[in-house]
């Protein structure tokens, strides 16, 4: 993006003043093109970058054309003010028709002014604003962890998000925390029943960062066949879940993260008759000695 200046001059008869013509490089300002699906998405661009550089009335209708033609000792001639104003424009036009895909195009290549063009193509896919709403919610819903790992999902989750506060749909953190525990799978069952059994207060952030730590454990007890106090074959089938929050606990000193470990201990000692187990004991006091610290 460059700048010219116009002087209005003397020649005009006009006291002498400045314009600035702002130029614009679209391929590396407005990398995303508009397509059928991204309006929203493609607006939010357009409308940070003109705003950034105060060309927005441009395209809201607030900077409106001066005359074409002013009067000047009796004379009529052309107003230098339109020819600034309209070279702008243009410019302006040029870099948004740039931005769309070549399948949008003639929608706009007879829009006289960038406002014209504008008001097409919001006037083309406002009315698909709602629809679009529906479909992000219900992605949003239906998105699950599967065989994928904890911080592609949670990825997946946050960009679906994302793009309804672009449409003014905004997602509070609590309905991303509760879309993050049902996408979950089987293997994440006495976690989630811990989570659910929380006071308020939790967030996205400290939910995810517990159960990176519990997908390492698991992954780490998969890949591994050594007995530990964690973990005994056959015999404490409900201490590896929890191995990976106690470890964040420990590493964070919260007693909000180490809750949600005893919490998930004993739902797991509930499931069974291994009651007696030295290993099970051992951990319960440790648990029960950590958590009376402060957070």
């Amino acid at each position: 993006m460059t700048s010219s200046s116009i002087t209005d001059g003397a020649n005009n008869g006009f006291s002498s003043s400045e314009i600035q013509i702002v130029t614009f490089n679209p391929a590396a300002q407005l990398p995303l093109k508009l397509t059928p699906t991204n309006f929203a998405s493609w607006r939010s661009q357009l409308e940070t970058l003109l705003m950034g550089l105060d060309l927005s009335g441009y395209i809201d209708g607030t900077s409106i054309a001066p005359p074409q033609l002013i009067t000047v000792d009796a004379a009529v001639i052309s107003n230098p003010a339109y020819r600034n104003w309209f070279r702008q424009d243009k410019l302006i036009l040029h870099a948004l028709r740039c931005s769309i895909d070549e399948s949008i195009y003639s929608f706009v290549s007879a829009a006289a002014t960038a406002r014209d063009a504008w008001l097409i193509l919001e006037k083309l896919y406002a009315s698909n604003a709602q629809s679009r709403i529906i479909h992000l919610k219900g992605k949003l819903a239906k998105t699950i962890k599967g065989n994928r790992d904890i911080l592609t999902f949670v990825n997946e989750l946050k960009t679906t998000a994302a793009e309804l506060a672009i449409i003014d749909e905004p997602v509070k953190d609590i309905d991303l925390v509760v879309h993050c525990i049902r996408g979950l799978g089987e293997e994440y069952k006495s976690f989630s029943a811990a989570v659910r059994a929380r006071g308020p207060g939790l967030t996205l952030e400290d939910l995810v960062d517990s159960l990176v730590e519990y997908e390492a454990d698991l992954k780490a007890q998969q890949q591994s066949s050594v007995p530990t106090v964690f973990y005994t074959q056959g015999q404490d089938t409900a201490a590896p879940p929890i191995r990976g929050l106690i470890v964040a606990a420990i590493r964070r000193s919260t007693r909000s993260t180490l809750l949600m470990a005893h919490q998930v201990y004993f739902s797991g000692l509930q499931a069974q008759s291994a009651l007696s187990s030295p290993a099970h004991h051992l951990l319960a006091n440790s648990l029960a000695t950590l958590l009376v610290g402060p957070d």
